[in-house]
């Protein structure tokens, strides 16, 4: 969002959190600003930390297997919204001892299976705290893509699941996935050890990196009577696009036009906008910035007065090549006598499309050459001292 269009502070970390229960009714999942620690959650988490859950109580253990790799999918929907950011830490509550434990993180595979292994990361046994919520810093940091992101804990020696799995309301399959690598791939924890639970397992993410500064934004008129926008950020995140939007004075908001955004940088960027649509009067513009899930936020508004073009002036006909009618603009400064007319390649004249008194102003008129032959053109522009003459391409 774009750090000038709005007040809204942005939360230092993000976390993903996974916490799995059992239900018979429906999965309830939330985004929400924690306003306190939760129960039975630990670590503490500051007062603006946004959390990812899903609802439940805390952790259990039970039996399994001796050596496994358990975790939890966040799907799109989930990641989404924190395009940019960077995974950074991995939470988990340690219920009983084991011999290893290796964080692995995953990028996006299937539904039912992850892609490439991003972390594989052992855990030092002896910096962690028993029956107790864990936080491990990750040696390299993932950026979120928006993809699906599977974070996992591989456990080695083990007799029971020794990080926590809850049951309670709102079992979600994508929070229980567990390979016990033994050639059978990835399966529900439910499907193993009834009845359903999910981890204990939570991804903070770093979402502060770089919203999207505006720096500048202002509007000149050029000599032809054009407005001009130019603006500037500082920094990005996930910027889709900006969306331009003007206005007469006594008129609402209309789109005229887009400028692709960057993306994600860190990197100073620099915009420009055209609009060559407008006639004398009196203008408001604003950006409308847009993000990659759709959300977006408004500029200030800036005012710009166009009195009529400074000079005379004749553009290319659009389109060209064309057939069989191309449309014509030009501008004059002043009150006066104007010809514009339309010669072939020998210069004999094959019509004429203004010949008379024009007030000063911009104009656009069609040529509409259905009855002339294919073949190159001039349309030439006179007005007092002034004359311009453009080539054309009549392609039938």
């Amino acid at each position: 969002m774009l750090n000038k269009f709005s007040t809204l502070s942005l939360s230092t970390f993000t976390v993903l959190f996974v916490t799995l229960f059992f239900s018979v009714g429906t999965f309830a999942q939330s985004l929400r600003y924690s306003d306190q620690e939760q129960a039975n959650e630990g670590p503490e988490t500051p007062a603006d930390l946004v959390v990812i859950n899903y609802d439940g109580s805390n952790s259990v253990a039970f039996a399994t297997g001796v050596t496994y790799i358990g975790g939890a999918r966040f799907r799109p929907e989930i990641t989404g919204p924190f395009t940019g950011g960077e995974l950074q830490f991995v939470q988990f509550f340690y219920s009983q001892a084991a011999a290893a434990l290796t964080i692995k993180v995953y990028d996006a595979g299937t539904a039912t299976e992850p892609g490439t292994l991003l972390v594989d990361q052992p855990i030092d046994l002896g910096t962690l705290t028993g029956n107790a919520w864990n936080q491990v810093e990750l040696g390299t940091y993932v950026t979120i893509t928006g993809n699906d992101l599977w974070i996992c804990l591989e456990v080695d020696d083990a007799n029971n699941f020794v990080y926590g799995a809850d049951n309670g309301v709102g079992y979600d399959p994508d929070g229980d996935w567990v390979n016990a690598l033994q050639g059978d791939g990835w399966q529900h924890l439910i499907d193993l050890a009834p009845p359903a639970h999910m981890w204990n397992i939570r991804g903070v993410v770093d979402d502060t990196l770089v919203p999207v500064e505006l720096t500048s934004f202002t509007a000149n008129v050029n000599n032809n009577g054009q407005v001009v926008l130019n603006w500037s950020t500082a920094t990005e995140l996930n910027n889709q696009m900006f969306e331009i939007e003007r206005r007469s004075k006594e008129s609402q908001f209309i789109t005229i036009g887009y400028v692709e955004g960057y993306g994600t940088t860190t990197e100073p960027q620099e915009y420009f906008y055209l609009d060559n649509t407008v006639e004398t009067g009196f203008y408001v513009y604003r950006l409308k910035q847009i993000d990659f899930g759709g959300q977006f936020e408004y500029s200030d508004e800036i005012e710009v007065e166009v009195n009529g073009p400074l000079t005379f002036g004749l553009e290319q006909n659009y389109p060209n090549p064309f057939n069989p009618s191309t449309n014509i603009k030009y501008s004059v400064p002043e009150n006066g006598f104007v010809n514009l007319s339309v010669y072939n390649l020998v210069g004999e004249e094959v019509s004429v499309l203004v010949s008379g008194q024009v007030n000063a102003g911009f104009y656009e008129i069609e040529f509409d050459a259905t009855a002339l032959p294919s073949g190159i053109y001039f349309y030439q522009l006179q007005a007092g001292d002034f004359v311009e003459t453009k080539k054309m391409v009549l392609m039938k």
